[in-house]
């Protein structure tokens, strides 16, 4: 006859005791981990009904609650068409309250969603960053022998690059649909500072409307410019492999098309297909994407977007419309560091982390991650320093100025990064 099993601790609480403690958590991850710790919490955090004070908590108050919220006014202003006008973002989400239940599991399933890119971003990066596990029966030289079992850290930091990059696509979504500028105010905006004031200001007032502070106008924003990099180049290499199928299918004609218009359409299937489909479907509709197994469903997304640069309505300057469909995350990226840069407070914790393969290298602050010298390596800045120096990465020199240093923009970089391949009847310009 079995023995039974003798409880924990933790599982004799009373039952108050044990929602007092899920109250008390600091964070999601927080929850998650005590759900590991016996049997009796693990299907209390498994039950909507025992968790949804506690959820609730975190994510107005605790983890990412500001970007969650923020994703969710400007699908509300820009998709659902709750919001008449931006300023009323202001007393979002007070038309829609915190025991308002539609609204709470609309932002537990935009977590649920940011978490599924993390974990698939951490199984992309095993094979560089990750660990061998102690008993594996493969060589230490297989690469599929390796697991990447992220920190709470990191996973934060990747939840939080990714949540900057939705409400970056929602953005550059309202910008596609031309929401009437007349219902934004942008009078603390100094257009002047950024080269296009047209869709920069727009942007920026959007951030600064919906995640800032009227306390001096900041942007209430925690960056790691390289993670958001790295992201950036992540969701591209997703959706690459339909891409590219989708492009094979097409007429000489169809593709001649667009290399009329962006000069290269294997960086356009590339790096433009991508764009479209974030911005437009947005992180959730972009999950359910790449979960698709049919691919004539996948190509019937991408057809539906693919002409999108060849389509009038779009107001973009003819002698750029590679930025906008091709690098527009990119260059959006760029101004973010340039505002944040030029505005105090912000750059304090960036570069910290020793992300240098050879030792007694300088880090500059002033400077963008993506022109620090070639031995600084942008892809690792979402591991830990412990990690980062078990694999053998040396700790930075700080040094403020940055004369006499790379003024290469991330978009710029990311042009000289492309290798073309297109077939010799594309019409590539180049």
């Amino acid at each position: 006859m079995p023995r039974s099993r003798k409880k924990s601790t933790l599982e004799e609480l009373p039952l108050d005791l044990k929602i007092d403690i899920l109250r008390s958590l600091g964070s999601i991850y927080d929850l998650e981990s005590l759900g590991l710790t016996c049997r009796t919490f693990y299907n209390i955090c498994k039950s909507p009904q025992c968790t949804a004070t506690a959820y609730r908590q975190l994510l107005i108050h605790g983890d990412h609650g500001e970007l969650l919220r923020g994703v969710a006014v400007l699908r509300a202003y820009g998709r659902d068409d709750q919001l008449k006008l931006l300023q009323d973002a202001s007393g979002f989400p007070d038309n829609n309250p915190t025991d308002n239940t539609e609204y709470f599991y609309k932002l537990l399933s935009y977590q649920r969603t940011v978490r599924w890119f993390t974990n698939r971003f951490f199984e992309a990066m095993a094979d560089k960053y990750g660990d061998v596990p102690p008993n594996s029966a493969n060589s230490k030289d297989s690469k599929s022998s390796k697991r990447f079992i992220p920190s709470r850290s990191e996973s934060q930091r990747l939840d939080n690059a990714f949540l900057i990059f939705w409400v970056l696509a929602e953005t550059i979504y309202l910008f596609e649909n031309r929401k009437p500028h007349g219902t934004i105010d942008g009078s603390h905006i100094d257009e002047e500072l950024f080269a296009n004031t047209d869709r920069y200001t727009f942007v920026y007032i959007l951030l600064w409307q919906i995640l800032g502070t009227s306390d001096g106008l900041k942007l209430q924003l925690s960056v790691d410019f390289s993670v958001i990099c790295s992201v950036a180049r992540f969701l591209s290499g997703s959706t690459t492999p339909m891409a590219l199928r989708y492009a094979d299918t097409l007429s000489h004609e169809k593709v001649a098309a667009i290399s009329s218009k962006l000069g290269c359409p294997d960086i356009y299937n590339r790096q433009g297909i991508s764009n479209l489909l974030t911005w437009n479907l947005g992180l959730d509709g972009l999950r359910k994407f790449l979960e698709e197994k049919d691919e004539t469903i996948q190509a019937s997304v991408i057809g539906k977007y693919y002409n999108r640069p060849l389509e009038p309505r779009f107001e973009v300057d003819d002698e750029e419309p590679f930025k906008f469909f091709i690098s527009c995350f990119y260059s959006l990226i760029d101004g973010v560091w340039i505002y944040m840069r030029d505005h105090s407070g912000y750059l304090g914790n960036i570069h910290w982390r020793p992300l240098w393969r050879e030792s007694g290298i300088i880090n500059l602050l002033l400077v963008p991650p993506w022109n620090q010298a070639d031995e600084f390596d942008i892809d690792a800045a979402f591991c830990d320093d412990e990690r980062l120096q078990r694999l053998g990465y040396f700790r930075p020199r700080i040094s403020v100025d940055g004369e006499d240093t790379d003024q290469s923009s991330l978009e710029e970089k990311m042009k000289t990064d492309l290798v073309c391949h297109c077939k010799e009847d594309w019409g590539c310009w180049d």
